[in-house]
């Protein structure tokens, strides 16, 4: 696999930080789509280019073909690490924060209520 090409795309990195915050998971075409917002056809032909480097590995199950990391590729530990230290954690991060709408504004008010104890006690 070429490094310098391994984030050509956003869909790619997308795909990648997907797939090495959930090494264990195994995807199909149609829930990448919903998850990532990208058209099937251009999930699948990034998937194909990943399969072919030997990164990835498919199954089929029933008539859905299930796309998931190959753990034995030579280089799986390193790009992990890589992955999860540019776009994994802090998307990890963001996403949690999604969940909680307002999580700016409670924090805030945590802090205001911290400090105005501080103030208290002094």
């Amino acid at each position: 696999m070429d490094m310098f090409r391994i984030t050509k795309s956003k869909l790619r990195e997308e795909l990648l930080t997907l797939y090495f915050t959930n090494p264990n998971k195994k995807y199909y075409l149609r829930e990448l789509e919903r998850i990532l917002n990208f058209s099937v056809g251009n999930i699948r032909r990034e998937l194909i280019k990943l399969e072919s480097t030997g990164l990835f590995l498919s199954e089929n199950k029933g008539n859905l073909v299930y796309y998931y990391l190959n753990k034995s590729y030579p280089l799986f530990k390193e790009l992990k690490s890589i992955i999860f230290k540019t776009s994994g954690a802090p998307k990890m991060l963001q996403n949690i924060l999604k969940k909680f709408d307002g999580i700016d504004r409670l924090l805030f008010m945590v802090l205001s209520l911290k400090e105005k104890k501080e103030r208290v006690v002094i």
